[in-house]
């Protein structure tokens, strides 16, 4: 908070550390479920900062999903997958499948 970015600068965002500000919380970095307010949260949590087509993207995964899965009882994996390089997202970014 009141740092200067200057142009061309990087800066990182680390989502870990969204409900860990020690300006907004007494206990930063003690886990409290019931920690009210708690306006403070990242883009998948909800309030304001939520995710504007979280709902439509729900819905373009479920759909041919289930169409796939409609039409093929069996998906097996064939190789080993490979996963995303990410400081923040953990996830496959390959997978290969056989369908019968």
């Amino acid at each position: 908070m009141g740092v200067p970015v200057a142009a061309g600068q990087k800066a990182v965002l680390f989502y870990a550390s969204a409900n860990r500000d020690e300006a907004a919380f007494a206990d930063p970095d003690v886990f409290d479920i019931r920690r009210t307010p708690n306006e403070h949260l990242t883009f998948g949590g909800g309030g304001p900062h939520h995710c504007l087509g979280a709902g439509l993207a729900r819905t373009q995964i479920k759909s041919p999903t289930r169409e796939l899965l409609r039409r093929h009882a069996r998906v097996e994996p064939t190789g080993e997958p490979r996963r995303m390089r990410s400081e923040f997202i953990n996830g496959i970014k390959y997978l290969p499948v056989r369908f019968s």
